[in-house]
C-alpha cells in the first residue's frame, strides 16, 4: 500500500521509499520509520503526516513513491 492511500489516523511502517527528495531522507523517510496520517487536502493535495516525532506535510506525487504497511492496531475507518 502507498502513503498516499492511507486513511486519516492511521499508522504504517515505511517498507520502501522510492525516488523521494533527499530532505524527506534526512528527516527520517526510511525503511521502518513510523508514520501516521494526519490531515489530508482534497484534490491530490499535500498530506499532513507524523514522521517519526516530526510533522510534516507532503505532497502527493511524493507519496505515491512511498510503500507502507499498516499496524495491526491502526484504525480501519
Amino acid at each position: 500500500m502507498q502513503l498516499k492511500d492511507l486513511r486519516l489516523g492511521q499508522q504504517a511502517q515505511i517498507v520502501a521509499c522510492e525516488s523521494v527528495p533527499l530532505k524527506l531522507v534526512e528527516m527520517g523517510c526510511v525503511k521502518g520509520a513510523e508514520v501516521k496520517l494526519l490531515h489530508r487536502f482534497p484534490w491530490k493535495g499535500p498530506l499532513y503526516i507524523q514522521l517519526n516525532q516530526v510533522r510534516i506535510a507532503i505532497d502527493w506525487h511524493t507519496a505515491q513513491n512511498i510503500e507502507v504497511q499498516l499496524h495491526a492496531h491502526s484504525p480501519h475507518r
